[in-house]
């Protein structure tokens, strides 16, 4: 059986945070916060109390330091720790227990040392998990804008809304760890609000993206009692193990999102769909698609044998056959002449040829065009695909051939099994997106499509087409397949890269 992707959009990030009086090698905002005035020692310490205080000879004094996290670049969204250039570190522990978000995303989709919240749909926030209750002085948040969103970045303390920061240039990327705070959006007086033990950063539109570097957190630590032992003083919170310092964003098939689906891409794939406009929908979101996959190399009908030995070898060198169970060795067992199943493998066009008068490059398509038994190929002849009432012929692995039971068709369809009913309804979508300009003259009449829509498929095949994708999902088999396509021919299946593109699309 297949087993089922799941996408996952993640991002490493490392902690570390500053011991006492190491912020002067932060932001302005933080570094003048250091200089020992008696408004600062004024303040309540986490961790201390005014009995304490009565009870013991000796004073503690709050002392400031700082927590930086350096947002890094990952390899295709993979989570890794992250070892950032030792000027972004301070020595330490952290006081950031855990992360979690939404709308998040890893670094290698943003920009270099970048994180991205927001997406054009929805907005972000990312909530950090302190180790305990601090008093905050002041955060400075190294960002800039993505592309030419109108940028805004918002700070939550314990769930309220915190006020407004101070503004910068979004457009200008920020100079990591700089004396002089340079592009640091910072958030002041924080001290006011008393003890704190969550922060969330947030945008509150879709389309108001923001890359964000590096997040400087200005807090107070308890001080060891002046002329007394130092090991009285309380245990500073522990650093984060290496499954708290790491969050990532699940994303799976069908999550509507088709920026979070673009994220969770190889980043060579992401570049692949740079010119895609995701906003879009329907047929001109279709139409994105089409500008980019119908430029693509033509193997050749010859060639197609050279791709099925890279997309369709099942792992025991044999053709993976959606058709039939039986099994073909990897360049042996090619057609020839069949009297039944088992006799011989074929290429079978999963729209027949006759729809296209057997032109190219759709004859050659190897998306389209898969290693089936000769047999059961010719068993389906040039029926369209269909849910079967009555079978008149059944394969060996369950695929039939019969009258349409399906409402909106009472013709003759061959029906696959329901373990690649997702993998041909996705090849469907794909050839009607690739193939959008060349359908709409000189071709043969098809029931499964409709040449005046502009969606390409008659109505009962685009709802029947939708529920097989929904209910068989993009397999780890078919991701295989479509890099492995790609290397040969150049152009992707979207439809198995955007689990909600057919839903964007079709529906």
């Amino acid at each position: 059986m297949k087993r089922q992707m799941v996408l996952a959009a993640a991002f490493g990030l490392l902690l570390a945070s500053c011991g006492p009086n190491a912020a002067s090698s932060g932001s302005s905002s933080l570094s003048s916060l250091t200089d020992g005035s008696s408004e600062e020692s004024s303040l309540s310490v986490p961790g201390s109390s005014s009995s304490e205080s009565s009870s013991s000879s000796a004073v503690l004094e709050p002392v400031l330091a700082t927590c930086r996290i350096t947002f890094g670049t990952l390899s295709d969204s993979q989570v890794s720790s992250i070892v950032g250039p030792s000027s972004y570190l301070q020595s330490g522990e952290a006081i950031v227990s855990s992360l979690s978000g939404t709308h998040a995303y890893a670094p290698d989709t943003a920009g270099e040392n970048a994180l991205r919240l927001g997406s054009s749909k929805n907005a972000g926030e990312l909530t950090l998990e302190l180790s305990s209750s601090y008093v905050l002085e002041g955060i400075d948040v190294y960002c800039y804008q993505y592309g030419t969103d109108s940028s805004s970045l918002g700070l939550k303390l314990d769930g309220e809304v915190y006020a407004a920061p101070s503004s910068i240039d979004w457009t200008n990327v920020p100079t990591l760890g700089s004396e002089d705070g340079e592009n640091a959006l910072s958030f002041e007086g924080l001290s006011d609000e008393g003890e704190v033990s969550s922060l969330s950063f947030y945008n509150e539109n879709g389309r108001e993206r923001v890359n964000v570097c590096e997040i400087a957190i200005s807090f107070y630590l308890e001080g060891a009692p002046s002329g007394g032992d130092s090991s009285s003083s309380s245990e500073p919170p522990a650093p984060p193990s290496s499954e708290e310092s790491s969050e990532s964003f699940p994303v799976g098939p069908g999550n509507g999102d088709l920026e979070d689906e673009l994220a969770a891409l190889p980043s060579t794939v992401r570049s692949y769909y740079a010119s895609a406009d995701l906003s879009r929908s329907g047929a001109s979101l279709k139409s994105e698609f089409t500008s980019i996959i119908r430029s693509h190399t033509d193997v050749g009908y010859g060639g197609l044998w050279d791709v099925y030995e890279d997309s369709d070898d099942d792992g025991q060198g044999n053709y993976w056959d959606m058709y039939s169970n039986i099994k073909y060795k990897i360049n042996s067992d090619q057609c020839g002449n069949y009297g039944g199943e088992g006799d011989c493998i074929n290429r079978e066009h999963t729209i027949p040829q006759s729809v296209f008068n057997e032109r190219s490059p759709m004859k050659s398509d190897a998306h389209q065009v898969i290693p089936t038994d000769g047999y059961v190929n010719n068993r389906r002849g040039n029926n369209p695909f269909g849910e079967v009432g009555s079978a008149t012929y059944t394969s060996g692995n369950g695929s039939k051939l019969g009258s349409c039971s399906y409402p909106g068709y009472s013709g003759t369809v061959f029906e696959p099994i329901d373990e690649y009913k997702g993998d041909f309804a996705r090849i469907h979508f794909y050839f009607v997106t690739c193939y959008a300009n060349e359908m709409k003259s000189g071709w043969g009449s098809y029931a499964a499509f409709n040449y005046s829509s502009s969606l390409g498929l008659s109505n009962w095949a685009r709802e029947m087409l939708l529920s097989w994708a929904e209910e068989d999902p993009v397999s780890e088999k078919e991701i295989v397949r479509n890099d492995a396509v790609y290397s040969h021919q150049r152009n992707r299946n979207p439809y198995v890269d955007f689990p909600s593109l057919a839903e964007a699309v079709f529906a």
